[in-house]
């Protein structure tokens, strides 16, 4: 079993490839899914944004030939695929459905898992861009031994699929520059009897290997203070594809461990503390720690807007800052704190979910606030619209015309409640500012609802 699957991680792997139709128009619709665990078939949602109850319903079989379950969507950026994961007990299966064709077919046929943490993908299963590329993570764990497996790029173009890396480090997070060119990749290596190391790759696809990478020193605190710790993740890359941006700790729970926010210039190959909140913090006694959670949005090459929340768990504070890589400095912009970020793709626009932390010991916030800003020549955000709703999971349309949001009613811990299941989804037209909303059925909550996100229909 060991030998066949370093065998097949080892090698390059045709898929039967498909030829994209041309489209006469452009047409963008917003898509869930709906899981309703024991069916054949998953059935795939499409609203029409003008009038969401007038939606289009399509179906997609499960694989059969193990107990697979479904567990994630992931649209290209050109909104012609989704990557769709299912997991089972013997391993993991990642195949692509083509909006335009209705085709699906496999990438990886199962033979070893991809990563998995926390029950949903986050920065596991990464689309370039451009659309061309999709990065995923995978390992396999053989004889109760330490897991092994590495990084893999597919190609839609080629149908290849080539292992980036080869190596039994815990991966934690993949993220594309802008050009589509370099993947940056968060690993950390720990032991029972030596401390863990961290260290941030760059991998080149046209070369097929990583160019450089960096250790990551500060976050040195011993093996036993990360048990159960998920690290290094918000990975980001700069308009210009220069600097990479991440968050140390990525939990919302009160730890010893500081929390802050990174940036590494991978010309000079400097690592920067971008915010030093958490770590400027004095634990005056036991049973205090400290607090942090921020959400960063590059909007130039040389400028990302920070919102957080930081403090001990019984004193905290919140904010929003505008950094200035170059320089090293950050001006504060609002006392309330941004949980989530969506800068337009083609627009100078920017929606983002802000609150203000007031309850330290479970970190519940004011209610939300969604809020739509221009940015301005100086990266300064004004003429914003406002609107009192519990929003999450904000996502700009790939033309910038419509602003597609979740909504819930409940309030958990700051920065959690988007973690909820959610009771629908919100679409805002950015040049009318008219909103409609779908609220989803009684049924679909109760089958399961998976958001997909922006797809591109002919």
């Amino acid at each position: 079993m060991r030998n066949f699957l370093i065998s097949i991680c080892s090698l390059i792997i045709l898929c039967t490839g498909y030829v994209i139709p041309s489209s006469a128009a452009t047409v963008y619709r917003y898509a869930y899914i709906i899981n309703s665990g024991d069916a054949k078939e998953l059935a795939l949602i499409l609203l029409d944004s003008t009038s969401p109850q007038a939606h289009e319903q399509r179906q997609i079989p499960i694989p059969t030939d193990r107990q697979f379950q479904f567990f994630g969507a992931i649209p290209s950026p050109t909104g012609e695929w989704i990557a769709l994961p299912f997991q089972s007990p013997e391993g993991t299966k990642l195949q692509l459905y083509n909006i335009l064709s209705s085709e699906i077919f496999d990438v990886v046929d199962g033979s070893f898992p991809l990563r998995d943490i926390n029950g949903l993908p986050d920065q596991h299963i990464v689309w370039s861009p451009d659309g061309k590329n999709l990065a995923f993570l995978a390992v396999a764990s053989i004889d109760d031994k330490e897991p092994t497996g590495g990084v893999f790029i597919y190609s839609v173009d080629t149908q290849n699929i080539l292992k980036l890396v080869d190596e039994t480090s815990f991966y934690a997070r993949l993220a594309w520059s802008a050009d589509s060119k370099l993947l940056a990749i968060s690993k950390r290596e720990c032991s029972d009897t030596q401390r863990c190391e961290f260290s941030l790759s760059v991998a080149d696809i046209n070369i097929g290997s990583v160019t450089q990478s960096v250790n990551i020193p500060f976050l040195d605190f011993g093996a036993a203070s990360y048990i159960g710790v998920d690290t290094l993740c918000s990975l980001a890359w700069s308009p210009d594809s220069r600097y990479i941006s991440f968050v140390s700790i990525c939990s919302y729970e009160p730890s010893p461990i500081p929390k802050e926010v990174y940036v590494w210039d991978t010309q000079s190959e400097e690592l920067t503390p971008l915010t030093s909140f958490t770590t400027a913090i004095q634990i005056p006694q036991d049973g205090m720690f400290s607090v942090g959670f921020y959400s960063v949005a590059w909007i130039t090459a040389n400028t990302l807007l920070v919102g957080g929340v930081w403090g001990t768990n019984t004193s905290l504070q919140s904010g929003t800052f505008l950094a200035h890589v170059a320089d090293k400095t950050m001006a504060e912009i609002s006392v309330e704190a941004v949980e989530q970020w969506a800068i337009a793709p083609t627009r100078q626009k920017a929606a983002y979910r802000s609150t203000t932390a007031v309850d330290a010991e479970r970190l519940v916030p004011d209610p939300p606030k969604l809020n739509i800003s221009d940015i301005g020549a100086d990266s300064s955000l004004s003429n914003s619209s406002t609107t009192a709703t519990n929003a999450c999971h904000l996502s700009w349309s790939p033309d910038s015309t419509t602003l597609a949001y979740t909504f819930q009613t409940d309030l958990d811990s700051f920065g959690r409640s988007c973690t909820l299941a959610p009771l629908g989804i919100g679409l805002i037209d950015d040049s009318t500012k008219q909103t409609v909303e779908y609220s989803f059925t009684s049924d679909e909550r109760s089958k399961g609802v998976v958001i997909v996100g922006w797809v591109h229909m002919q």
